[in-house]
């Protein structure tokens, strides 16, 4: 049955309860007991109200598949965000240890090389006093 199956069912209970009648002045009509027309009414509505509790339940479902998926998704944000933060603190902590060990390194090297001359320098001024 499609999504307006009622309507259809309720205009072919209607076309099978009605009667052909001649009318005086504008052709061919038909006529309804009342009994009948409320009847087919009162099916129509049923099956009115049906569908459209049908449709609010589903959107309503939907909805609340929908709301817990992007929760979800921005559960997973936020967690993704967290792990690349860190991941970012992580990368400068090592890049300040790298930076502070050159330093370190050149540091040590010039203080090597500087105490190198300054005892090629005494040499030579041992040497040059001796001369």
């Amino acid at each position: 049955m499609n999504k307006l199956g009622f309507v259809q069912s309720f205009l072919t209970k209607l076309r099978n309860r009605c009667t052909e009648v001649e009318t005086l002045a504008s052709g061919p009509g038909i006529v309804f007991s009342m009994k009948d027309f409320n009847e087919c009414l009162q099916v129509f509505c049923q099956g009115l109200l049906k569908y459209g509790e049908v449709q609010f339940r589903s959107r309503i479902e939907t909805q609340h598949i929908r709301q817990n998926q992007y929760q979800h998704l921005l559960y997973m944000k936020e967690k993704q965000a967290l792990y690349y933060r860190r991941k970012c603190e992580q990368f400068l902590g090592d890049i300040d240890k790298l930076v502070n060990s050159k330093i370190s390194q050149k540091g040590s090297q010039l203080i090597y090389e500087l105490d190198v001359a300054s005892r090629e320098l005494r040499v030579l001024r041992d040497n040059y006093r001796l001369m």
